[in-house]
Parts: C-alpha cells; sequence; structure tokens
C-alpha cells in the first residue's frame, strides 16, 4: 500500500494543470516529500506502486504517478504548453 504523508491531500485521479514555466530553468517541480515515489523516466509502469513518468502528449508534458501499482496512472501533472 503506498504511503503518503499526513496532511497532504488525498492523490486519487487527481489532476493538476500547470500553465507557465520560466524559461530560464528557475521552476521545479519537487515530489521529494511524498513518499515511496521512484522516478522511472519515459519506461511504461511496471506495476510497482509510486512509479513517477513523464509522457508527451501533443503540446503538452504529463508527469504521471500510479501510485496503487496497476500499471496506470492515478495523478498527473499536466505541462501546458510544455514540451520539454
Amino acid at each position: 500500500m503506498p504511503y503518503f504523508p499526513l496532511g497532504y491531500p488525498d492523490l486519487d485521479t487527481s489532476i493538476d494543470v500547470i500553465e507557465a514555466l520560466a524559461n530560464n530553468g528557475a521552476d521545479l517541480i519537487d515530489l521529494s516529500a511524498i513518499a515511496g515515489l521512484s522516478f522511472i523516466g519515459t519506461a511504461a509502469f511496471s506495476g510497482v506502486f509510486g512509479q513517477v513518468r513523464y509522457v508527451f502528449s501533443g503540446v503538452n508534458t504529463e508527469i504521471q504517478i500510479d501510485s496503487d501499482g496497476d500499471k496506470s496512472f492515478d495523478q498527473k501533472i499536466v505541462l501546458d504548453n510544455v514540451n520539454l
């Protein structure tokens, strides 16, 4: 079962959208306060809970989190009009 620290809202099926990032690299998305996450780059989810990956979707970049290990995202952060 994934562990999320007390004080964080329920992360089930949540989608956040970020519409602007600084072009100079000053912006940072920091998920380190959420225990149990591991970054897998662009690899497919492998069935291990807590995996974080990114995918390109048109002109957007999505950061996807599989919090329960079912090989599909449970949460995502959409970087609107950002293709890294």
